[in-house]
């Protein structure tokens, strides 16, 4: 797991194209040069601000989401390749550690089985 800054241009545009899943937002596609530097096509924005995302159903991740929703918002991310590594629960822990400042270090301590990070399972979420 990785914290990175979120970039939202001054017309509200954060240039990614997400999906909901288990593991919160699915980064479908970026459409400008906003976040490229630090979010790629196939990452899981698994919190923002502090806020969990991760196992949450779509509506309750449309909602946290966008009301953290501005430019300097500080996101958890990890990749889909490396959440699906471990099971759910290890994850949330994982993420709540992280959230809470205990985190040893940037690397995925527990992933999301390949069906708890499925991004065909949620609704598509512009967010350019």
């Amino acid at each position: 797991l990785r914290e990175v800054v979120l970039r939202v241009d001054p017309d509200g545009g954060a240039g990614l194209e997400m999906s909901t899943c288990e593991g919160g937002y699915f980064v479908d596609a970026l459409s400008n040069s906003s976040n490229q530097d630090s979010l790629s096509t196939g990452d899981v924005i698994v919190a923002i601000e502090g806020q969990l995302l991760l196992g949450l159903d779509e509506g309750e991740v449309e909602d946290r989401f966008g009301a953290a929703f501005y430019d300097g918002a500080r996101l958890l991310v990890g990749t889909l390749d490396g959440l699906q590594e471990c099971p759910l629960d290890e994850l949330r822990e994982s993420v709540l550690q992280r959230l809470c400042g205990n985190s040893q270090g940037n690397e995925p301590n527990s992933v999301l089985p390949r069906s708890a990070a499925d991004p065909q399972q949620g609704a598509v979420a512009p967010y350019s």
